[in-house]
Protein backbone atom coordinates (compact mmCIF):
# COMPACT_ATOMS: atom_id res chain seq x y z
CA UNK A 1 0.00 0.00 0.00
CA UNK A 2 1.03 3.84 -0.66
CA UNK A 3 1.55 6.56 1.62
CA UNK A 4 -1.83 8.16 1.23
CA UNK A 5 -4.95 6.59 1.49
CA UNK A 6 -8.21 8.19 0.11
CA UNK A 7 -11.01 8.63 3.02
CA UNK A 8 -13.97 10.23 0.94
CA UNK A 9 -14.92 11.11 -2.97
CA UNK A 10 -17.63 13.26 -3.78
CA UNK A 11 -18.64 14.05 -7.62
CA UNK A 12 -20.70 16.99 -9.31
CA UNK A 13 -21.49 19.32 -7.06
CA UNK A 14 -22.57 23.20 -7.99
CA UNK A 15 -23.51 26.28 -5.79
CA UNK A 16 -26.02 28.58 -6.74
CA UNK A 17 -25.31 31.09 -9.27
CA UNK A 18 -21.43 30.12 -8.61
CA UNK A 19 -19.01 30.42 -11.80
CA UNK A 20 -17.22 27.27 -10.75
CA UNK A 21 -18.27 23.80 -10.74
CA UNK A 22 -16.49 21.23 -8.13
CA UNK A 23 -16.12 18.40 -10.54
CA UNK A 24 -14.67 16.45 -7.80
CA UNK A 25 -13.12 16.43 -4.14
CA UNK A 26 -10.82 14.28 -2.03
CA UNK A 27 -10.34 13.79 1.26
CA UNK A 28 -6.89 11.62 2.15
CA UNK A 29 -5.25 10.62 5.16
CA UNK A 30 -1.49 10.44 5.42
CA UNK A 31 -0.69 7.41 7.05
CA UNK A 32 2.98 8.85 7.60
CA UNK A 33 1.79 11.76 10.14
CA UNK A 34 -2.00 11.02 9.89
CA UNK A 35 -2.67 14.71 8.83
CA UNK A 36 -5.75 14.83 6.51
CA UNK A 37 -5.66 16.82 3.53
CA UNK A 38 -8.52 17.91 0.40
CA UNK A 39 -7.78 18.09 -3.02
CA UNK A 40 -10.72 19.98 -4.93
CA UNK A 41 -11.02 19.26 -9.03
CA UNK A 42 -12.84 22.52 -10.18
CA UNK A 43 -14.28 23.76 -13.77
CA UNK A 44 -15.01 27.35 -14.94
CA UNK A 45 -18.40 27.24 -16.25
CA UNK A 46 -18.53 30.52 -16.77
CA UNK A 47 -17.82 32.78 -20.12
CA UNK A 48 -14.66 34.78 -18.85
CA UNK A 49 -11.19 33.63 -17.95
CA UNK A 50 -10.45 33.57 -14.24
CA UNK A 51 -7.14 34.76 -12.68
CA UNK A 52 -8.47 33.31 -8.65
CA UNK A 53 -11.08 32.17 -6.78
CA UNK A 54 -11.18 31.69 -2.63
CA UNK A 55 -13.08 29.26 -0.92
CA UNK A 56 -14.44 28.40 3.11
CA UNK A 57 -13.99 24.55 4.44
CA UNK A 58 -15.01 23.72 7.28
CA UNK A 59 -14.37 20.33 8.35
CA UNK A 60 -16.00 17.93 10.24
CA UNK A 61 -15.46 14.44 12.63
CA UNK A 62 -17.73 11.24 12.08
CA UNK A 63 -20.11 11.97 14.01
CA UNK A 64 -20.72 15.54 11.91
CA UNK A 65 -18.80 18.13 14.96
CA UNK A 66 -17.16 20.71 13.15
CA UNK A 67 -14.10 20.69 14.35
CA UNK A 68 -12.01 23.07 11.81
CA UNK A 69 -12.40 26.30 9.78
CA UNK A 70 -10.17 26.94 6.95
CA UNK A 71 -10.55 30.50 5.76
CA UNK A 72 -9.40 31.82 2.33
CA UNK A 73 -8.48 29.18 0.73
CA UNK A 74 -6.84 30.70 -2.34
CA UNK A 75 -6.43 29.82 -5.81
CA UNK A 76 -3.70 32.18 -7.71
CA UNK A 77 -2.12 33.19 -10.50
CA UNK A 78 -4.46 31.55 -12.76
CA UNK A 79 -5.06 31.21 -16.11
CA UNK A 80 -8.42 29.22 -16.14
CA UNK A 81 -10.24 29.93 -19.74
CA UNK A 82 -14.00 28.58 -20.28
CA UNK A 83 -14.68 24.73 -19.69
CA UNK A 84 -11.01 24.59 -18.15
CA UNK A 85 -10.29 22.81 -15.11
CA UNK A 86 -7.96 23.63 -12.41
CA UNK A 87 -6.73 22.50 -8.38
CA UNK A 88 -6.71 18.91 -8.76
CA UNK A 89 -3.05 19.17 -7.99
CA UNK A 90 -2.81 21.85 -5.16
CA UNK A 91 -4.03 19.85 -1.41
CA UNK A 92 -5.40 21.40 1.70
CA UNK A 93 -4.00 20.67 5.02
CA UNK A 94 -6.47 19.82 7.74
CA UNK A 95 -4.45 21.08 11.58
CA UNK A 96 -7.22 18.70 13.04
CA UNK A 97 -6.75 14.62 12.05
CA UNK A 98 -10.08 14.18 12.98
CA UNK A 99 -11.89 15.59 10.07
CA UNK A 100 -13.95 13.16 7.83
CA UNK A 101 -16.31 15.16 5.97
CA UNK A 102 -16.11 18.78 4.00
CA UNK A 103 -18.18 21.35 3.74
CA UNK A 104 -17.23 23.86 1.31
CA UNK A 105 -18.21 27.56 0.12
CA UNK A 106 -16.84 29.73 -2.98
CA UNK A 107 -16.83 32.84 -1.60
CA UNK A 108 -15.18 35.26 -4.48
CA UNK A 109 -14.17 34.55 -8.14
CA UNK A 110 -11.69 37.24 -9.71
CA UNK A 111 -12.08 37.59 -13.86
CA UNK A 112 -9.13 38.81 -16.15
CA UNK A 113 -11.31 41.31 -17.37
CA UNK A 114 -11.19 42.92 -13.96
CA UNK A 115 -14.92 41.51 -13.11
CA UNK A 116 -15.79 40.43 -9.64
CA UNK A 117 -18.29 37.52 -8.32
CA UNK A 118 -18.78 37.25 -4.58
CA UNK A 119 -20.88 35.11 -2.40
CA UNK A 120 -21.51 37.90 0.26
CA UNK A 121 -23.63 36.33 2.47
CA UNK A 122 -21.75 32.75 2.26
CA UNK A 123 -25.20 30.96 2.15
CA UNK A 124 -24.74 29.15 -0.64
CA UNK A 125 -22.55 26.28 -0.71
CA UNK A 126 -21.77 23.44 -2.42
CA UNK A 127 -23.82 20.99 -2.92
CA UNK A 128 -25.27 17.77 -5.54
CA UNK A 129 -25.90 18.80 -9.17
CA UNK A 130 -29.68 18.92 -9.76
CA UNK A 131 -31.03 15.66 -11.71
CA UNK A 132 -30.86 15.32 -15.64
CA UNK A 133 -33.87 15.17 -17.92
CA UNK A 134 -33.93 13.00 -20.64
CA UNK A 135 -35.17 14.02 -23.95
CA UNK A 136 -37.40 11.59 -24.40
CA UNK A 137 -39.60 14.01 -21.37
CA UNK A 138 -39.98 16.52 -23.99
CA UNK A 139 -39.90 14.90 -27.02
CA UNK A 140 -41.90 12.32 -28.63
CA UNK A 141 -40.36 9.23 -30.19
CA UNK A 142 -40.89 10.33 -33.91
CA UNK A 143 -39.03 13.63 -33.39
CA UNK A 144 -36.31 12.75 -31.20
CA UNK A 145 -35.64 9.84 -33.58
CA UNK A 146 -35.63 12.25 -36.89
CA UNK A 147 -33.32 14.33 -34.38
CA UNK A 148 -31.20 11.17 -33.56
CA UNK A 149 -30.51 10.76 -37.33
CA UNK A 150 -29.96 14.42 -37.97
CA UNK A 151 -27.18 14.27 -34.88
CA UNK A 152 -25.92 10.99 -36.50
CA UNK A 153 -25.18 12.44 -39.43
CA UNK A 154 -23.64 15.56 -38.14
CA UNK A 155 -20.98 13.76 -35.40
CA UNK A 156 -21.43 10.30 -36.69
CA UNK A 157 -22.14 9.36 -32.71
CA UNK A 158 -24.89 10.90 -29.98
CA UNK A 159 -22.30 11.90 -27.76
CA UNK A 160 -23.53 15.29 -27.66
CA UNK A 161 -27.20 14.10 -27.46
CA UNK A 162 -27.61 13.05 -24.53
CA UNK A 163 -30.11 14.92 -21.92
CA UNK A 164 -32.91 17.70 -22.06
CA UNK A 165 -32.29 21.61 -21.12
CA UNK A 166 -32.36 22.25 -17.94
CA UNK A 167 -31.79 25.04 -15.64
CA UNK A 168 -31.42 25.80 -11.76
CA UNK A 169 -29.99 28.26 -9.49
CA UNK A 170 -28.37 30.11 -11.96
CA UNK A 171 -26.76 27.24 -13.51
CA UNK A 172 -27.91 25.21 -16.69
CA UNK A 173 -27.16 21.74 -18.04
CA UNK A 174 -26.99 21.45 -22.00
CA UNK A 175 -27.97 18.67 -24.48
CA UNK A 176 -25.07 17.49 -24.47
CA UNK A 177 -24.82 16.86 -20.30
CA UNK A 178 -22.31 19.90 -19.83
CA UNK A 179 -23.20 22.55 -17.19
CA UNK A 180 -22.61 26.36 -17.26
CA UNK A 181 -23.71 29.08 -16.20
CA UNK A 182 -27.31 30.81 -17.31
CA UNK A 183 -25.48 33.44 -19.34
CA UNK A 184 -23.25 31.48 -21.27
CA UNK A 185 -24.68 31.23 -24.75
CA UNK A 186 -21.82 28.83 -26.50
CA UNK A 187 -21.33 25.50 -24.57
CA UNK A 188 -17.88 24.82 -24.28
CA UNK A 189 -17.77 20.71 -24.79
CA UNK A 190 -20.23 20.86 -27.80
CA UNK A 191 -20.43 24.58 -29.04
CA UNK A 192 -24.43 24.70 -29.57
CA UNK A 193 -25.85 27.41 -28.30
CA UNK A 194 -28.84 28.62 -26.32
CA UNK A 195 -30.30 29.10 -30.01
CA UNK A 196 -29.92 26.07 -31.22
CA UNK A 197 -32.10 24.88 -28.31
CA UNK A 198 -34.83 26.67 -29.26
CA UNK A 199 -34.48 25.74 -33.11
CA UNK A 200 -34.00 22.10 -32.66
CA UNK A 201 -35.60 21.36 -29.90
CA UNK A 202 -39.08 22.22 -31.40
CA UNK A 203 -41.30 18.90 -31.68
CA UNK A 204 -43.37 20.46 -34.32
CA UNK A 205 -40.77 21.40 -36.81
CA UNK A 206 -38.80 18.21 -35.97
CA UNK A 207 -42.16 15.97 -36.85
CA UNK A 208 -42.37 18.23 -40.31
CA UNK A 209 -38.41 17.89 -41.14
CA UNK A 210 -38.75 14.11 -40.41
CA UNK A 211 -41.57 13.58 -42.58
CA UNK A 212 -40.30 15.35 -45.48
CA UNK A 213 -36.84 13.19 -44.78
CA UNK A 214 -38.53 10.16 -45.23
CA UNK A 215 -40.43 10.95 -48.16
CA UNK A 216 -37.16 11.86 -49.75
CA UNK A 217 -35.74 8.02 -48.53
CA UNK A 218 -38.54 6.70 -49.96
CA UNK A 219 -37.98 8.87 -53.45
CA UNK A 220 -34.22 7.62 -53.64
CA UNK A 221 -34.61 3.85 -53.05
CA UNK A 222 -37.14 4.42 -55.77
CA UNK A 223 -34.56 5.66 -57.95
CA UNK A 224 -31.83 3.27 -57.37
CA UNK A 225 -34.61 0.37 -58.24
CA UNK A 226 -35.68 2.02 -61.13
CA UNK A 227 -31.51 2.36 -62.29
CA UNK A 228 -30.96 -1.18 -61.00
CA UNK A 229 -34.12 -2.53 -63.47
CA UNK A 230 -32.49 -0.41 -66.35
CA UNK A 231 -29.15 -2.01 -65.85
CA UNK A 232 -30.46 -5.70 -65.43
CA UNK A 233 -32.57 -5.03 -68.99
CA UNK A 234 -28.68 -4.06 -71.08
CA UNK A 235 -27.57 -7.32 -69.28
CA UNK A 236 -30.29 -9.04 -70.92
CA UNK A 237 -30.16 -7.39 -74.66
CA UNK A 238 -26.22 -8.10 -74.20
CA UNK A 239 -27.16 -11.84 -73.10
CA UNK A 240 -29.41 -12.46 -75.82
CA UNK A 241 -26.94 -10.84 -78.77
CA UNK A 242 -24.36 -13.51 -77.10
CA UNK A 243 -26.97 -16.06 -77.96
CA UNK A 244 -27.26 -14.88 -81.43
CA UNK A 245 -23.78 -14.94 -82.03
CA UNK A 246 -23.72 -18.82 -80.85
CA UNK A 247 -26.45 -19.43 -83.24
CA UNK A 248 -24.91 -18.08 -86.15
CA UNK A 249 -21.49 -20.54 -85.79
CA UNK A 250 -23.43 -23.18 -84.79
CA UNK A 251 -25.08 -22.80 -89.15
CA UNK A 252 -21.45 -22.98 -89.97
CA UNK A 253 -19.25 -25.92 -91.10
CA UNK A 254 -16.39 -28.20 -89.39
CA UNK A 255 -14.02 -24.91 -90.08
CA UNK A 256 -15.81 -22.51 -88.11
CA UNK A 257 -16.78 -25.58 -85.90
CA UNK A 258 -13.33 -25.51 -84.23
CA UNK A 259 -13.85 -21.45 -83.84
CA UNK A 260 -17.12 -22.50 -82.08
CA UNK A 261 -15.52 -24.41 -79.69
CA UNK A 262 -12.70 -22.42 -78.88
CA UNK A 263 -15.58 -19.73 -78.31
CA UNK A 264 -17.45 -22.02 -75.94
CA UNK A 265 -14.06 -22.44 -74.28
CA UNK A 266 -14.22 -18.54 -73.66
CA UNK A 267 -17.44 -18.23 -72.37
CA UNK A 268 -16.25 -21.06 -70.05
CA UNK A 269 -13.73 -19.27 -68.83
CA UNK A 270 -15.47 -15.86 -68.65
CA UNK A 271 -17.66 -17.68 -66.41
CA UNK A 272 -15.47 -18.84 -63.99
CA UNK A 273 -13.62 -15.91 -63.29
CA UNK A 274 -17.13 -14.12 -63.19
CA UNK A 275 -18.00 -16.94 -60.03
CA UNK A 276 -14.21 -16.35 -58.80
CA UNK A 277 -15.02 -12.90 -58.79
CA UNK A 278 -18.66 -12.82 -57.63
CA UNK A 279 -16.82 -15.03 -54.39
CA UNK A 280 -14.29 -12.69 -53.72
CA UNK A 281 -16.58 -9.65 -54.19
CA UNK A 282 -19.15 -11.35 -51.21
CA UNK A 283 -15.42 -12.20 -49.30
CA UNK A 284 -15.35 -8.34 -49.29
CA UNK A 285 -11.84 -9.21 -51.32
CA UNK A 286 -12.77 -6.02 -53.95
CA UNK A 287 -9.34 -5.64 -55.44
CA UNK A 288 -9.10 -9.23 -56.34
CA UNK A 289 -12.58 -9.32 -57.33
CA UNK A 290 -12.28 -6.50 -59.66
CA UNK A 291 -9.48 -8.06 -61.23
CA UNK A 292 -11.66 -11.30 -62.17
CA UNK A 293 -14.09 -9.36 -63.46
CA UNK A 294 -12.07 -7.59 -65.78
CA UNK A 295 -11.49 -11.18 -67.47
CA UNK A 296 -14.98 -11.93 -67.60
CA UNK A 297 -15.46 -10.39 -70.67
CA UNK A 298 -18.39 -8.36 -70.19
CA UNK A 299 -20.01 -12.21 -69.04
CA UNK A 300 -23.07 -11.45 -67.42
CA UNK A 301 -23.14 -7.85 -65.78
CA UNK A 302 -19.49 -7.77 -65.21
CA UNK A 303 -19.12 -3.85 -65.70
CA UNK A 304 -21.87 -3.39 -63.49
CA UNK A 305 -19.84 -5.34 -61.24
CA UNK A 306 -16.91 -3.98 -61.72
CA UNK A 307 -18.39 -0.50 -60.48
CA UNK A 308 -19.66 -2.12 -57.83
CA UNK A 309 -16.28 -3.66 -56.32
CA UNK A 310 -14.53 -0.59 -56.28
CA UNK A 311 -17.20 1.57 -55.06
CA UNK A 312 -17.21 -0.78 -51.50
CA UNK A 313 -13.23 -0.61 -51.87
CA UNK A 314 -13.31 3.26 -51.65
CA UNK A 315 -15.89 3.09 -48.73
CA UNK A 316 -14.02 0.46 -47.13
CA UNK A 317 -11.81 1.12 -44.05
CA UNK A 318 -8.72 -1.25 -44.89
CA UNK A 319 -7.51 0.16 -48.19
CA UNK A 320 -4.33 2.01 -49.83
CA UNK A 321 -4.51 5.44 -51.00
CA UNK A 322 -3.05 5.61 -54.26
CA UNK A 323 -5.59 2.84 -55.89
CA UNK A 324 -8.44 4.38 -53.80
CA UNK A 325 -7.99 7.71 -56.01
CA UNK A 326 -7.74 5.50 -59.15
CA UNK A 327 -10.93 4.18 -59.02
CA UNK A 328 -12.98 6.57 -57.38
CA UNK A 329 -11.62 8.74 -60.73
CA UNK A 330 -12.91 5.95 -63.06
CA UNK A 331 -16.27 6.23 -61.18
CA UNK A 332 -16.87 9.59 -61.06
CA UNK A 333 -15.98 10.29 -65.01
CA UNK A 334 -18.93 7.61 -64.74
CA UNK A 335 -20.92 9.56 -62.31
CA UNK A 336 -21.22 6.72 -60.49
CA UNK A 337 -24.28 6.81 -57.21
CA UNK A 338 -21.80 9.92 -54.96
CA UNK A 339 -18.17 9.03 -57.07
CA UNK A 340 -18.11 12.73 -58.08
CA UNK A 341 -18.48 14.23 -54.59
CA UNK A 342 -16.29 11.60 -53.33
CA UNK A 343 -13.32 11.62 -55.13
CA UNK A 344 -13.96 15.69 -55.10
CA UNK A 345 -13.62 15.09 -51.20
CA UNK A 346 -10.37 13.10 -51.96
CA UNK A 347 -8.63 15.87 -53.41
CA UNK A 348 -8.47 18.15 -50.67
CA UNK A 349 -5.19 18.20 -48.04
CA UNK A 350 -6.21 17.08 -44.93
CA UNK A 351 -3.88 16.83 -41.96
CA UNK A 352 -3.82 15.69 -38.41
CA UNK A 353 -1.81 16.70 -34.93
CA UNK A 354 -1.06 13.91 -32.39
CA UNK A 355 0.03 13.95 -29.55
CA UNK A 356 -0.68 12.37 -25.95
CA UNK A 357 -1.36 13.81 -22.38
CA UNK A 358 -3.21 12.40 -18.98
CA UNK A 359 -5.60 15.11 -19.09
CA UNK A 360 -9.35 15.33 -21.38
CA UNK A 361 -8.94 18.88 -22.32
CA UNK A 362 -5.24 18.99 -21.71
CA UNK A 363 -2.51 20.73 -24.71
CA UNK A 364 1.02 19.29 -23.44
CA UNK A 365 2.67 17.75 -25.68
CA UNK A 366 3.92 14.78 -23.92
CA UNK A 367 7.18 12.48 -25.10
CA UNK A 368 6.58 10.75 -22.08
CA UNK A 369 3.40 10.42 -19.98
CA UNK A 370 2.98 9.78 -16.40
CA UNK A 371 -0.01 7.63 -15.84
CA UNK A 372 -1.51 7.29 -11.77
CA UNK A 373 -2.85 4.05 -10.88
CA UNK A 374 -6.39 3.91 -12.27
CA UNK A 375 -5.46 7.01 -14.57
CA UNK A 376 -6.16 7.41 -18.04
CA UNK A 377 -4.17 8.01 -21.26
CA UNK A 378 -5.48 10.51 -23.60
CA UNK A 379 -4.05 11.07 -27.84
CA UNK A 380 -5.46 14.16 -28.87
CA UNK A 381 -5.79 15.08 -32.67
CA UNK A 382 -5.97 18.05 -34.29
CA UNK A 383 -7.33 18.46 -37.88
CA UNK A 384 -6.40 20.45 -40.31
CA UNK A 385 -7.79 20.72 -43.65
CA UNK A 386 -8.12 23.29 -46.60
CA UNK A 387 -12.08 23.60 -46.26
CA UNK A 388 -15.04 23.39 -43.80
CA UNK A 389 -16.08 19.99 -45.08
CA UNK A 390 -16.57 17.12 -42.34
CA UNK A 391 -15.08 13.77 -43.10
CA UNK A 392 -14.75 10.37 -41.12
CA UNK A 393 -10.80 9.62 -39.96
CA UNK A 394 -9.98 6.30 -38.49
CA UNK A 395 -6.71 4.93 -36.14
CA UNK A 396 -4.88 2.01 -35.43
CA UNK A 397 -2.77 1.66 -31.95
CA UNK A 398 0.21 -0.01 -31.92
CA UNK A 399 1.58 -1.10 -28.26
CA UNK A 400 5.35 -1.91 -27.54
CA UNK A 401 6.18 -1.87 -31.20
CA UNK A 402 4.41 -5.38 -31.76
CA UNK A 403 4.36 -6.16 -36.08
CA UNK A 404 0.87 -6.05 -36.39
CA UNK A 405 -0.99 -2.69 -35.80
CA UNK A 406 -4.46 -4.20 -35.45
CA UNK A 407 -7.63 -3.25 -37.01
CA UNK A 408 -8.44 0.18 -37.87
CA UNK A 409 -11.34 1.85 -35.33
CA UNK A 410 -13.41 4.88 -35.64
CA UNK A 411 -12.38 8.52 -34.21
CA UNK A 412 -15.37 9.21 -31.73
CA UNK A 413 -16.33 12.34 -34.03
CA UNK A 414 -16.82 13.10 -37.57
CA UNK A 415 -14.16 16.00 -38.41
CA UNK A 416 -13.50 18.82 -39.98
CA UNK A 417 -11.09 21.91 -39.61
CA UNK A 418 -9.75 22.63 -36.62
CA UNK A 419 -11.44 19.50 -35.17
CA UNK A 420 -10.40 18.37 -31.46
CA UNK A 421 -10.93 15.04 -31.20
CA UNK A 422 -9.34 12.36 -28.68
CA UNK A 423 -9.26 8.52 -27.22
CA UNK A 424 -8.19 7.09 -24.17
CA UNK A 425 -7.11 3.78 -22.13
CA UNK A 426 -7.45 3.22 -18.77
CA UNK A 427 -5.93 -0.56 -19.06
CA UNK A 428 -2.59 -1.19 -19.49
CA UNK A 429 -1.06 -4.59 -19.69
CA UNK A 430 2.75 -3.45 -18.22
CA UNK A 431 3.74 -1.01 -16.18
CA UNK A 432 6.22 0.55 -19.21
CA UNK A 433 4.65 0.86 -22.65
CA UNK A 434 5.36 2.22 -25.75
CA UNK A 435 2.59 3.19 -28.49
CA UNK A 436 2.03 4.75 -31.83
CA UNK A 437 -1.24 5.91 -33.21
CA UNK A 438 -1.72 6.54 -36.83
CA UNK A 439 -4.72 8.32 -38.22
CA UNK A 440 -6.14 8.16 -41.37
CA UNK A 441 -8.93 9.56 -44.03
CA UNK A 442 -11.14 6.82 -43.93
CA UNK A 443 -12.06 8.07 -47.34
CA UNK A 444 -8.97 7.57 -49.02
CA UNK A 445 -7.42 5.17 -46.56
CA UNK A 446 -4.50 7.85 -46.55
CA UNK A 447 -2.48 8.16 -43.11
CA UNK A 448 -2.85 12.03 -42.12
CA UNK A 449 -0.77 11.69 -38.91
CA UNK A 450 1.15 9.47 -36.75
CA UNK A 451 2.85 9.98 -33.33
CA UNK A 452 4.50 7.82 -30.45
CA UNK A 453 5.20 8.15 -26.62
CA UNK A 454 5.88 5.87 -23.57
CA UNK A 455 4.18 5.57 -20.89
CA UNK A 456 4.74 5.48 -17.31
CA UNK A 457 2.41 4.01 -14.62
CA UNK A 458 3.18 5.30 -11.33
CA UNK A 459 2.09 2.84 -8.04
Amino acid sequence: MGRYNILFTKEKLIQSNCPLMLEKYALTKDDATGKVLAQLKLRNISEDTIIAAYFDIDGYDIEHNKVEELKECQYLDLNVAKGQQFGARNAIHFENKNVREVEIVCTKVFFRNKDKWENEDKEAKFHDVFKSKRLSDILCPEALEYLQIVEQKKYMNLNYLKCAPVEYEGIRQCVCGAYLLNDVDTCYKCKKSKQWNEINLNESDLLEKGKQYKEELEQKKEKELEEQKKRDEEAKIRKKKNRKRLKKFVAIGSVVLVIFFAIIFALEKDAINYSMGKRNYDNKQYEKSIERFEKANYYKNSEDMINSAMYKYIKSKDKEAKLTLKYAKKLSELNYKDSVELYADMQEKREAKVYFNNSEEGTEEESTVNIEKGGKLYCHVLISSESESAFNITYTAQWNGEKDEGKKYDLSDRARNKSNLYVSWDKFDKKDSEITVKVYNEATGEMIGSAKCNLNIEE
